[in-house]
């Protein structure tokens, strides 16, 4: 969607502010790359900080980008790199991509052959979503689901990948009772779980990006919850909940995992495609992750409200963001982080 506002409206809007504390005001352009403003942190001597996701105007997150990639603007005039250092700098305390892994262990995945390759492939997940060193901004949790009404928890979250490849080792034939498939349950509790992850986020101040993967064999079986009602609790959540599906075989019903899978399906044929659908959902959700940028600058301005303008280009596409600040204050001495 393109959200274009005037510039002079927002600046007429704060014109009558001292130079004190503003709100941040947004304006937006879509020229084929949208810049949705998640944050903005201005703080002394002089640093202005924006966290932002970069997508193509058809919702593809845009990783990879460079400090390079972005012109500053301050009132309409770009800033030059020697009046303002500039540095895409790390996300710790402000951002986490959080993944919930939700696998299908009912009699059909147990009882035919196929333990070994669906625990390859989430192995493929796990290092895919998460970077081996660990770090605050991306953990992961493992649950997985047979007949029962709840999930079943394997490894909670956490961002030590050596700790969920563990617990995948665990999984083992006997650990189900039960044979049927509560996929449409696993599906409502999964999205509520991440969610209710999201919430915690907001309350604690910081930007999530939170997904949930769906693996499964078959079809609902259990009927302890309705196919409309795996689909409300999707489309209800859709604003903070990603969620993807990966299907095997033949006994899916592909229509209905498409559904249920509002940012991605993949289906393999056979266990020797799991591990590839698996690490490209994995990849998807990096993807997202490294979409959003967390920007610091030291700004040059010494006095009064402001507008920063952000724009980003590549290639043929571009866009740009626009929010206010307050310079009150703002003197010399400022530094940013290292990218």
């Amino acid at each position: 969607m393109r959200y274009v506002f005037s510039l002079a409206l927002v600046i007429a809007a704060v014109a009558a502010c001292d130079g004190g504390p503003t709100e941040p005001r947004t304006v937006t352009d879509d020229r084929g790359l949208a810049v949705r403003l998640a944050s903005r942190e201005v703080r002394k001597p002089a640093n202005v900080s924006m966290l932002f996701q970069v997508t193509t105007s058809a919702g593809k997150p845009v990783p990879g980008l460079t400090v390079e990639d972005f012109t500053i603007y301050e009132n309409d005039e770009p800033i030059s790199r020697f009046e303002a250092a500039r540095a895409i700098v790390p996300k710790p305390g402000k951002f986490v991509s959080r993944a919930v892994l939700v696998l299908d262990l009912s009699g059909s995945v147990l009882n035919a052959g196929s333990l070994p390759a669906l625990k390859d492939a989430a192995r493929s997940f796990i290092t895919a979503t998460l970077p081996a060193s660990g770090g605050s901004d991306a953990d992961a949790g493992i649950w997985w689901f047979d007949g029962a009404a709840e999930l079943h928890q394997l490894s909670g979250f956490s961002n030590n990948r050596t700790a969920l490849l563990a617990a995948i080792d665990k999984i083992a034939p006997g650990l189900s009772k039960d044979v049927s498939t509560n996929l449409n349950g696993a599906v409502i509790n999964a999205v509520a779980l991440a969610a209710d992850k999201s919430a915690e986020d907001k309350r604690r101040g910081l930007i999530s990006s939170n997904a949930v993967v769906i693996f499964t064999d078959g079809t609902d079986r259990a009927a302890r919850r309705t196919d409309q009602e795996a689909l409300n609790a999707v489309a209800k959540n859709k604003a903070d909940v990603s969620v993807y599906t990966i299907g095997l075989g033949s006994e899916i019903r592909e229509s209905s995992l498409r559904a249920i899978g509002i940012d991605g399906f993949v289906s393999a044929r056979g266990v020797t495609e799991l591990s590839g659908a698996f690490s490209a959902v994995g990849a998807s959700i990096r993807a997202e992750a490294n979409s959003y940028y967390l920007l610091e600058y030291c700004s040059p301005k010494r006095a009064g409200t402001n507008t920063v303008k952000v724009e980003v280009a590549r290639e043929a596409l571009s866009g740009s963001l626009a929010t206010t600040f307050s310079a009150a204050g703002f003197g010399g001495g400022c530094t940013v982080p290292a990218s």
